[in-house]
């Protein structure tokens, strides 16, 4: 089985309620706003949560994985995925 080293402590807590925080958002925001609306600022604060500083590569990440999703589900897949705002 997985044992853990103990409870988590500083910084490694507010990573994990960063995230769970951001998820719960995203969850909730998706419906709404849209995939791509939403998936991008997910993204974005999932990554700089998890430690990645370097603005570049955040934004380019944030960008690129939603279109690319996107368009291979929905152009490709033929499977539609929430337009929220654009409908």
């Amino acid at each position: 089985s997985l044992t853990l080293p103990g409870r988590l402590r500083g910084t490694d807590r507010t990573r994990v309620l960063w995230v769970a925080v951001l998820t719960g958002a995203y969850v909730f925001g998706i419906e709404r706003l849209g995939f791509m609306t939403a998936t991008a600022p997910y993204l974005f604060g999932f990554s700089l949560a998890l430690g990645e500083r370097r603005w570049a590569r955040l934004a380019v990440f944030a960008i690129v994985v939603p279109v690319a999703t996107y368009l291979l589900f929905d152009t490709a897949l033929n499977v539609p995925l929430p337009r929220g705002l654009f409908r």
